[in-house]
């Protein structure tokens, strides 16, 4: 069941989702995960440490309803029911009262570490650019890498990164979600790391574009499904699904 990113959500494995008789729905996450997010001003808020959100959802054109949904235990937010033409969804933080525009979950457990080709871990979205952990943790890891050295830089040239010689475009896992990081091709194995020579963002149904970081991220204009992509040789060598919550 594929979602218009504008209305899909990313819920962590673990989480406690109650649909509520109002026809909202709650996700409460395991241990160690936090929403961050922005409101529609601009603001960036922080929930406390395993609080839980609320998705509601709201049918604004058309004749029907709009409802909330959970797919394999990893995908929720807001499905158009009858007639309805444009559903929307709201995230607001329960015990907060927070409203955001846009966010999403970060796991504050998680160990920084290349990522294997088989898992599956969101992209990056624009609040983790404001989050000081989410900061600490990238340039912690950068360090790991280079020892206290500086990085190639790897600009965004066209909506697409290109790794100079002798680097890759790891994902890296940060705090849950999957970061574009250079690392030197000594650190990285092709056989089983999930990266490759270019970065971009592909979508199935409009567009999403590849944004400077950190970290990297896809700007969404896509009415299907939004992806950050990792390619070499011509072929794409992984990918991470984008939210908007």
């Amino acid at each position: 069941m594929s979602q218009p990113t504008n209305t899909s959500a990313f819920v962590p494995t673990g989480s406690t989702v109650t649909f509520n008789e109002d026809g909202s729905m709650n996700v409460v996450p395991p241990s160690g995960w936090m929403y961050i997010g922005f409101n529609t001003g601009g603001s960036y808020h922080e929930e406390a440490l395993n609080a839980g959100i609320c998705i509601s959802c709201d049918c604004e054109s058309g004749t029907g309803g709009c409802s909330p949904f959970l797919v394999s235990d990893t995908m929720g937010g807001c499905a158009p029911t009858g007639g309805c033409t444009l559903c929307c969804m709201t995230v607001s933080g329960i015990t907060s009262g927070f409203e955001y525009a846009s966010g999403g979950f970060i796991n504050t457990s998680a160990i920084a570490a290349i990522i294997n080709q088989s898992d599956t871990i969101p992209a990056p979205f624009s609040a983790m650019n404001d989050s000081t952990l989410v900061q600490s943790t990238i340039t912690s890891y950068i360090n790991s890498i280079y020892g206290g050295g500086t990085p190639p830089s790897v600009p965004v040239v066209d909506g697409v990164m290109t790794a100079p010689a002798g680097y890759t475009l790891a994902f890296v896992n940060i705090l849950g979600r999957a970061v574009i990081i250079p690392v030197p091709n000594a650190d990285f194995d092709e056989a089983v790391d999930a990266g490759g020579a270019t970065a971009s963002c592909s979508c199935n149904s409009g567009t999403c574009t590849l944004q400077s970081g950190p970290p990297v991220q896809c700007s969404s204009d896509c009415g299907g499904t939004c992806t950050l992509c990792s390619s070499a040789g011509g072929s794409i060598t992984y990918s991470a699904n984008c939210y908007l919550c």
